[in-house]
């Protein structure tokens, strides 16, 4: 772990104190994005009032973002609208926009609605922020943890801790559906209610905070008398993006790596996979050794089925994939309405890529 931070809440308390009482809802709309902000403090209520003006609102868009900048809050509510983004498949991030004036245009509002800079999502926010599928912490943006204290609604030691025993487990079985590290709830369950633990961006990625869309740390299995590598990664896959589970090993001697979409559903349709109509001519590998480009003869493509495409490579690409990841990405564009790439994070190599590439290489 990195340097941790700690800030006062009642310092931060007061920073916000003075701009709004209440959280407060806009909307951006950039072509097939709509960005729903949200700031102030979450109060008793908000969830409701969120999953309203999402109903009015969240139309007319492919991707559906919402940026927030709070001092946090209730922490039910905030729950509940972090399940509620996990839901609708949202995006948070972390960022403020300027209010709008009250007779801007939506046009006149989306040319001045710049970001400010120096947002912040603390507390009870972060567990709201939590609920996007894919999360984003830019620089200069803040999220900060802390413990939650049930002392303040019940009447004796007793019961306060029973209530507080009660809302950690709530917690930390929250923030693992959501896909943190546990040791994001233990980092937590140390920082007193009235400090903030604001993790360094070098952390974010190790505590769940943003994760990764990378696929990494492959497990080993058998397969049809041969060993594989496999690893999988939901967050890959997007609106457009099909890849789920990368799949590698030595095949009659030649590297393989077969490439598979969640489910069925998702697969290639019929002309994309039929050698006579596809656009798609071949495949791209980029590694520390640069850039290759392999033809319609190194890959195979699949019809309607979890299994997307087949791609062959040789000893020195393997080698390379093997001993420092790479990007894989087949040759296909937006107008196609499909997208099949991702990222093997290895920097330092993958010994079960290695392992299963071993009588190839």
């Amino acid at each position: 772990m990195k340097r941790v931070q700690l800030f006062l809440v009642s310092a931060l308390s007061a920073l916000f104190a003075n701009e709004v009482t209440a959280v407060e809802l806009g909307t951006l709309h950039y072509n097939a994005t709509l960005i729903i902000t949200m700031s102030g403090p979450i109060e008793a209520g908000d969830a409701e009032k969120f999953m309203q003006f999402w109903t009015e609102n969240a139309y007319d868009a492919f991707t559906f973002k919402v940026a927030m900048d709070s001092p946090g809050g209730n922490l039910a509510d905030s729950i509940k609208i972090g399940r509620f983004l996990r839901e609708q498949s949202a995006v948070t991030f972390i960022e403020k926009y300027p209010p709008r004036e009250p007779a801007q245009s939506d046009w006149e509002y989306l040319e001045a609605a710049i970001p400010l800079g120096g947002a912040g999502c603390y507390s009870a926010c972060a567990l709201a922020f939590m609920g996007g599928v894919n999360r984003e912490v830019p620089e200069g943006a803040e999220i900060g943890f802390n413990q939650f204290y049930a002392g303040d609604d019940v009447a004796s030691a007793p019961d306060v801790m029973t209530d507080t025993q009660t809302v950690s487990a709530m917690i930390s079985s929250y923030l693992r559906e959501m896909g943190a590290a546990r040791e994001l709830f233990e980092l937590m369950s140390i920082t007193p209610p009235e400090q903030l633990f604001i993790p360094q961006q070098d952390d974010l990625n190790h505590l769940g905070i943003m994760p990764s869309t990378a696929f990494e740390n492959f497990q080993l299995m058998p397969k049809e008398g041969e060993v594989v590598a496999v690893a999988i990664n939901p967050r890959n896959q997007g609106t457009l993006e099909r890849l789920y589970e990368i799949e590698t090993y030595c095949w009659k001697g030649r590297p393989i790596i077969n490439l598979y979409a969640e489910k069925a559903d998702w697969g290639l349709r019929a002309d994309y996979a039929d050698p006579l109509t596809t656009h798609i001519d071949g495949w791209m590998l980029s590694t520390s050794l640069g850039m290759r480009e392999f033809g319609a003869e190194s890959i195979r493509l699949y019809p309607e089925q979890r299994l997307l495409a087949t791609l062959y490579l040789d000893t020195e690409a393997a080698r390379a994939l093997s001993t420092g990841g790479g990007l894989i990405s087949l040759n296909s564009n937006t107008a196609s309405g499909v997208f099949v790439s991702g990222t093997i994070n290895a920097p330092n190599g993958d010994e079960a890529i290695a392992i299963s590439f071993k009588d190839c290489t």
